[in-house]
């Protein structure tokens, strides 16, 4: 038949190139990244109904290219791929995960990182087998940026820094641990509750859809409300994710209309209540009407159940982070999109685990879905919500409080104040609950240097 660049499901397919009936031998490749939800989801909208079992709307096209690879191989056959990276640990990479789990054999794993190709996103080499599952013996390396200085090969690398990996189970992130690392993650998981079975919730901030109309300064709120008085009820302190610090939040005087659109017992805005607020949006009324991200009217926020909760105690932490940046609010601020907040019980003593070093280590190590280059990582709220976080006895909490509450006033005085010694004390009482000996607590400090 004559060659059409058009049929690609035919251009793949080994019994139409080659007369072969049992499939390729060898599949190698660096797919594409593209995230199918990009341009309006036409990639997704293609494919969602095409069969893939790794299929998520969420995801990235190079998972479906992982799929058909390994469907075009014969029984044993190798398929070995550079990608990002991103589907070891991130949430849209839990079905891949769990095919690979199911249908293959990784032989071996190279997770690259940052800073080793030129490349605008981390990446990763598989090299695996068609197998069924249950065989699990593959060499995993992390591929650190000293590799490139020196005069060595990738082999030699790999060989000489490669870890044993067993394939985690089906859907569970891919992190590659030397033993004392495993051995670690083994007392954490042991000796703590997943924050999502503690009496807490977290939420987002709140989704303006225009920050530019919603979100204003000191100088335009006194002169709302000094034109009308009134205004003042809806007119909220709010933090973003920049200004939220170890412990602090630096505030920068910006302030939130807070049109809302009803929540419980509590109507929606009516901004006609309001009419120099209303002037005020007015000036941006085409941008507030085609927005996605709306309530009744254009000048109400979209709908958010939980608005009440915004006025209330709790931790907020920006999810985009180089950092374990977490800071207890007593209901003084109300936060937008980029931040996040945890609301409950045990406010005090969570935000002291959570900013411990052990806790920021075995997020970043073992549970985060995003990293972002050398430094940065998020706290995704599906991630942190399996973090192991320890029940501190009944005995100790008002002394472990009462470190927190010391580092935090001696914060609000001075936001430049260091309180390193209170700090280090939390840790060296999360190392003791957790029960890491002196070897465990080298490795996690010498991680997070």
């Amino acid at each position: 038949d004559p060659y059409d660049q058009n049929a690609v499901a035919d251009f793949f397919d080994p019994e139409w190139m080659f007369g072969i009936t049992e499939g390729f031998d060898v599949v190698i490749g660096n797919p594409p990244y593209i995230q199918l939800q990009k341009s309006s989801g036409m990639l997704g909208n293609l494919y969602k109904n095409a069969g893939f079992e790794t299929f998520v709307r969420t995801g990235d096209i190079y998972c479906l290219f992982y799929e058909r690879g390994v469907a075009l191989l014969a029984n044993d056959g190798h398929l070995c791929y550079i990608t990002s990276n991103k589907w070891m640990r991130a949430e849209y990479g839990k079905d891949l995960r769990q095919f690979f789990v199911e249908n293959i054999q990784a032989k071996k794993l190279l997770d690259l990182g940052p800073d080793i190709f030129d490349a605008t996103v981390d990446t990763n080499i598989l090299l695996c087998t068609k197998k069924s599952a249950g065989e699990t013996a593959s060499v995993a390396c992390t591929v650190e940026e000293e590799w490139k200085h020196k005069a060595t090969t990738l082999a030699t690398y790999t060989q000489e820094n490669g870890v044993d990996f067993p394939l985690p189970p089906a859907g569970e992130p891919w992190v590659i641990m030397r033993n004392i690392e495993r051995q670690i993650k083994a007392k954490i998981e042991h000796g703590g509750l997943p924050l999502k079975e503690w009496d807490v919730s977290i939420y987002r901030g709140i989704i303006t859809g225009y920050n530019t109309a919603f979100l204003i300064d000191n100088k335009t709120k006194a002169a709302l409300i000094e034109a009308h008085s009134k205004s003042v009820e809806i007119i909220k302190p709010v933090l973003r994710g920049r200004d939220i610090k170890r412990y602090k939040a630096n505030w920068t005087g910006l302030w939130l209309i807070d049109t809302h659109n009803g929540y419980g017992n509590v109507p929606a805005i009516d901004v006609n209540n309001y009419p120099i607020v209303k002037r005020y949006l007015d000036a941006f009324y085409p941008q507030l009407k085609k927005r996605y991200d709306k309530g009744n009217t254009p000048y109400n926020l979209r709908n958010c159940a939980y608005h009440e909760e915004f006025e209330k105690a709790k931790i907020v932490y920006p999810e985009t982070t180089h950092a374990a940046n977490f800071f207890y609010d007593d209901g003084a601020h109300f936060i937008e999109k980029t931040c996040f907040m945890i609301t409950g019980n045990d406010l005090k003593i969570l935000v002291g685990l959570l900013s411990s070093t052990l806790m920021t280590f075995a997020y970043k190590q073992y549970y985060s879905g995003t990293v972002l280059g050398n430094r940065g990582y998020q706290y995704n709220k599906h991630a942190l919500a399996k973090l192991p976080i320890v029940k501190i006895p009944a005995s100790k909490q008002q002394a472990f409080i009462a470190l927190v509450d010391r580092i935090l006033e001696t914060k609000t005085a001075d936001p430049d104040a260091t309180t390193t010694d209170l700090e280090e004390e939390i840790d060296k009482q999360v190392y003791a609950l957790y029960n890491l000996n002196t070897e465990e607590i080298a490795i996690v400090e010498e991680a997070m240097e």
